[in-house]
């Protein structure tokens, strides 16, 4: 008889494309001038724009950017003013929900991360400066989280059946599960011996 060890490994996956089109949603504001205003107020930027990572998927962040029309026009600017709450959150109680940062303009900023949000959650942002006459209202949505992974997986080998029955607990939180896939490989070469189709939750 012939002794295998096998590694058996059950991944979860979430379906991140659809959510991709709300993630790298942007709201974007353009402004063109054919002279730069160096008059305080300054009248407008020339972009700002609010939206998730496109690159690395972080779910509880919100990057904020925004451009001047010049670099003078830049180094007139003191500080900005970012006020932020969840939806609905802030609609049913605006005072509580909203979170208010000041940012000192003294590396001429021109980009700024909102962390420790809640993921796939859309938030109101008003983006502000003393030294700027327009108010800026956005809107950005963090991405979805990735899923907790499957626990206690089990291979257990019944009688009276070939082949052996795989179980596993799911994830406190199973809301951005959608489906998985099971892989089983020999421990000592890292072959693999069967990989198995979607399995849809159930």
């Amino acid at each position: 008889m012939k002794t295998t060890f096998l590694v058996v490994t059950v991944f979860a996956f979430t379906t991140l494309e659809k959510f991709k089109v709300l993630a790298t949603r942007t709201a974007t504001t353009t402004v063109s001038s054919s002279a730069c205003d160096t008059h305080l107020p300054i009248r407008a930027l020339a972009n700002i724009s609010a939206s998730s990572a496109e690159e690395v998927i972080v779910p509880n962040e919100i990057e904020i950017s925004w451009r001047f029309e010049c670099e003078l026009q830049q180094s007139l600017i003191r500080q900005f003013s970012i006020e932020y709450c969840r939806l609905p959150d802030c609609l049913a109680n605006q005072k509580e929900s909203l979170a208010v940062l000041t940012l000192r303009n003294s590396h001429n900023l021109t980009s700024y991360s909102l962390s420790q949000l809640t993921p796939n959650s859309t938030y109101r942002i008003i983006f502000s400066s003393p030294e700027i006459a327009t108010k800026y209202e956005l809107y950005g949505r963090t991405d979805i989280s990735l899923p907790d992974p499957p626990t206690d997986i089990r291979l257990n080998f019944e009688k009276d059946i070939t082949l052996p029955v795989l179980s596993w607990d799911l994830a406190v939180d199973q809301s951005n599960i959608d489906y998985f896939y099971v892989t089983v490989s020999e421990l000592l070469t890292g072959e693999y011996i069967f990989i198995s189709d979607k399995i849809n939750k159930r």
